[in-house]
């Protein structure tokens, strides 16, 4: 919705020449329906083990956002694309999140429309994933991209390791606290969910978290 309205000028107010624009301003509003949207995600959002408005926040906030950094090289849209491959794996949960970011990236430059070796493409093999298998997974992923000449230097050089990953999705973690409890959210200092206070107290990314 766009609208028109006179500049404060003083005085009484007199309609401006239809030619001087000078005169008026326009204001934008942009309107959400929520629920066709939340209708909408139901049907397009395949996902087994969560909520797909909560999956597709949880997405939002991986992708980029206040709270969170982007995904280097990877946008919303490549992400999009692989709802498919996705929809075993709760984003919500930092350990899941991990395990996405590197079908993401195997998909991108490792081996398209393919899941990586060692990863099963179920509920199962998600729920049972523990933190250190999501590393090492990562880590395997990073090694080949590295190794791999057709891929430059640069692109190299932006990815981020594991550890970094690992606090990213942390920070996707603490960003769905928020969007669902608002004022009651966690402190983001108090627990281990990526954040640090620089040394003029205030509140940044850390670059990594230690690993188990």
């Amino acid at each position: 919705m766009v609208t028109r309205t006179q500049k404060a000028s003083g005085g009484k107010r007199k309609s401006p020449p239809e030619n001087d624009k000078s005169l008026t301003r326009r204001r934008e509003y942009e309107f959400v329906h929520i629920a066709p949207l939340k209708a909408w995600l139901g049907v397009v959002f395949p996902c087994k083990v969560a909520d797909p408005v909560r999956q597709f926040c949880a997405m939002v906030a991986l992708c980029g956002c206040d709270f969170a950094r982007n995904l280097p090289r990877l946008g919303p849209r490549s992400l999009w694309k692989l709802l498919h491959r996705l929809q075993n794996v709760d984003l919500c949960n930092p350990t899941h999140a991990l395990c996405g970011i590197s079908v993401a990236y195997h998909d991108m430059f490792v081996n398209r429309n393919a899941m990586p070796a060692c990863m099963t493409n179920s509920v199962e093999w998600f729920q049972e994933a523990s933190e250190e298998t999501a590393l090492a997974l990562y880590d395997e992923l990073a090694l080949k991209i590295d190794n791999d000449q057709r891929i430059s230097q640069r692109t190299k050089q932006q990815l981020w390791p594991a550890a970094t990953s690992r606090a990213h999705a942390l920070n996707a973690m603490w960003t769905m606290c928020y969007w669902t409890l608002l004022e009651h959210a966690p402190d983001p200092l108090a627990h281990e969910f990526g954040y640090v206070r620089d040394a003029k107290g205030r509140t940044s990314f850390t670059a990594e978290l230690a690993c188990i």
